[in-house]
């Protein structure tokens, strides 16, 4: 949990923005990774994305899938991301 902390409302604080983000609350920007499992106990479900918001929009992850016709500038990195970190 400390690490989780470490990498939001910390990293806020040494920003000068701790009003504005950091932190799960009405008014913040809301960007957010939603994911299945516990980050604090495996951090291995990292890697089980469910949901993704940024600027408090819910982004289909369809769009986000690398296709070489729509980014002709952008190469697929190789490996099988698809398997969860033992």
């Amino acid at each position: 949990m400390q690490a989780i902390r470490t990498a939001t409302y910390n990293a806020a604080q040494i920003m000068h923005a701790e009003l504005e983000w950091g932190s799960v609350q009405a008014g913040r920007l809301a960007n957010l990774v939603i994911v299945a499992g516990n980050p604090a106990a495996r951090i291995s479900d990292t890697r089980k994305i469910e949901t993704v918001i940024l600027n408090g929009k819910i982004l289909d992850r369809a769009s986000l899938r690398y296709d070489s016709k729509r980014d002709p500038g952008f190469r697929a990195v190789p490996g099988n991301f698809n398997s969860p970190v033992q």
